[in-house]
């Protein structure tokens, strides 16, 4: 976000510094990693139209850096209880994009490497599909560079107000936000992946396999991508846990957790051998909105995106140089201002 943020502001002739703490690409950042979904598959259709509106800056940003960013090759949003896939579909059928609603025959028939329990339902989005994650980050800051974008790496921000000094200071540090800016309505949790490689790999090519999302369990999964493996994780706020100081590995109960979901949903992979596992932070508001405006501080905040924002790093980018800019945003940001009132139930 805070990429896409620099490469707006610079290409409006602004003069912009990023300070990294570590790099470009920090693998213990919430943005790291080999793939995030990419969906216009919500329930809520203004998230619906802010992925439609960000699929056009994804494309420009794969023509501006020569790189291929996007993979849509679907995402499937199952739903164990049915109502949450039929929200989903209305909320597609709303803003006038391609959708299918599927019972658990036409899913078994579509998508064969499934297996549904009796009564599930699927609303299919075509558009749907992954991001590129680490080629993501990479080219940003590569158009950012080009843009005259001052990127400094390790070099961490002790005092974030001390900068406003020397003008409008964007915060878009993803789980060190409350560090930096105490007070805000920010949870920080630990969250854990796993990436297998299956036996057979026909079955699980994007194409065959979609991206999914199970809305009961909170699983999510990927076809194969990146060196050959499938990637499962699911999404759920547990306990607090700060930001990460190094990576480490999934648990073993969370590996366990993980063959247990595939043995009910795709079987095929419930002993498929792991290739590798990895921990992420994510930074949370209590409604799961984002922080996206300008704080009482001064401080433009662009954070709480962890679970389901990386999809909108384009249009997010436009949004906060807007701000900075005092242009009129593209989408109404209310919304996401960071002095609607948030607590987290006890």
């Amino acid at each position: 976000m805070g990429l896409a943020t620099a490469l707006e502001l610079a290409r409006r002739g602004e003069r912009v510094v990023v300070y990294e703490r570590d790099v470009v690409g920090n693998p213990l950042g919430a943005s790291a990693d080999r793939s995030k979904a990419f969906r216009f598959a919500y329930a809520d259709p203004f998230y619906a139209d802010l992925g439609r509106r960000s699929l056009e800056l994804w494309r420009t940003a794969e023509a501006d850096s020569g790189d291929s960013l996007l993979e849509q090759c679907g995402l499937l949003y199952l739903d164990v209880a049915g109502a949450e896939a039929d929200a989903v579909d209305v909320a597609l059928a709303t803003i006038g994009a391609p959708h299918e609603l599927l019972d658990d025959s036409a899913i078994a028939r579509r998508f064969p490497g499934f297996t549904v329990p009796d009564g599930t339902r699927a609303a299919f989005d075509p558009s749907g599909g992954f991001v590129r994650a680490d080629r993501a980050v990479s080219a940003f800051a590569r158009l950012a560079r080009d843009a005259g974008v001052d990127i400094r790496e390790h070099d961490s921000v002790i005092d974030l107000f001390d900068e406003l000094r020397e003008g409008p200071v964007v915060l878009a540090a993803g789980p060190w936000s409350p560090r930096l800016h105490p007070g805000l309505p920010i949870r920080t949790t630990l969250q854990e992946t796993v990436y297998a490689r299956p036996r057979r790999s026909a079955p699980f090519v994007p194409g065959r396999f979609p991206v999914f999302i199970e809305a009961h369990s909170g699983y999510y999964g990927f076809p194969l991508h990146a060196d050959g493996v499938v990637k499962l994780a699911r999404h759920k706020r547990d306990l607090d846990h700060p930001a990460l100081t190094k990576q480490g590995q999934a648990s073993a109960e969370f590996v366990a957790q993980c063959r247990a979901f595939w043995r009910a949903f795709v079987p095929e992979l419930a002993d498929a051998p792991l290739a590798s596992s990895r921990l992420c932070v994510y930074d949370n508001t209590p409604d799961e909105d984002f922080l996206i405006g300008r704080a009482s501080s001064g401080v433009v905040l662009c954070t709480g995106f962890s679970g389901h924002g990386f999809k909108f790093a384009p249009i997010v980018g436009r949004l906060c140089a807007q701000i900075v800019c005092g242009e009129p945003t593209d989408v109404d940001v209310s919304r996401f201002a960071p002095a609607r009132p948030l607590r987290f139930a006890r």
